[in-house]
């Protein structure tokens, strides 16, 4: 099993600093945030990782080089533009295409078991698995639904109002399948989700209440150094 993770964004909402750091590269606990993503990922023996890039690319692999300081092997997939989570997924195909995989966020903080979610995917044999998380402030940036017809609570077979304070997480675990489905006119992650339930795909979703935050915003930013500041957040896996 391998791993797309991604380094790319503009992080607007972070100007002026991600004018000339990348977001992913911002320092939690003297250290750039994805080297936390990238703990998470081999702590659980995923090694061979390919790197989406697109803005400030130059930055995130002077930063992380080849991976060895970090234990894993990166291998890089460059897009010249943003174009979505769909798109960065089939630019990596080729790396992807012959085994199950993780999608991960590299601006993440969270406290993760992945080798439950990883052995529920594997259980539940499913396409793919959702991280997601209770949040009740779900409704102030849309909800999961996939479209009129399909919607969170269908998937999970849960109430809509329970499914309606659950957000992602920033990871997801795939099959090849996810290849079938993604359209290069249509490259959005919901609506090739919405394709893959509706022709008979199992997409399921694992739910986590362990602490996460990613650093999408000033506000969220300041309020991770304040919990740091009072040991809410969790140390990063070390094996």
């Amino acid at each position: 099993m391998r791993a797309l993770l991604l380094a790319g964004g503009r992080g607007s909402r972070l100007h002026p600093l991600t004018l000339r750091v990348p977001r992913c590269l911002i320092p939690i606990q003297g250290r750039p945030v994805i080297h936390r993503v990238l703990q998470l990922l081999r702590s659980v023996g995923l090694t061979e990782v390919v790197v989406n890039t697109n803005v400030l690319a130059d930055k995130v692999q002077e930063a992380l080089g080849q991976g060895e300081r970090h234990g894993v092997t990166l291998t890089y997939s460059h897009e010249h533009e943003i174009r979505g989570i769909g798109a960065a997924i089939l630019a990596a195909r080729p790396f992807l295409e012959n085994d199950d995989f993780v999608i991960i966020n590299g601006d993440v903080v969270i406290d993760l078991d992945l080798a439950d979610v990883l052995a529920y995917h594997q259980e539940q044999k499913a396409d793919v698995t959702l991280v997601l998380r209770p949040d009740k402030g779900a409704h102030t940036h849309g909800p999961l639904d996939f479209d009129n017809d399909i919607s969170l609570s269908t998937i999970l077979g849960e109430s809509p109002d329970s499914a309606g304070y659950l957000s992602a997480a920033g990871i997801r675990v795939a099959t090849p399948r996810l290849f079938d489905f993604l359209g290069h006119h249509d490259l959005s992650l919901s609506s090739t989700l919405t394709r893959m339930v509706k022709a008979g795909c199992h997409i399921e979703g694992y739910v986590t209440d362990s602490y996460w935050a990613d650093l999408s915003t000033w506000e969220k930013y300041g309020h991770i150094l304040w919990e740091l500041n009072r040991g809410f957040v969790p140390d990063s896996p070390t094996s």
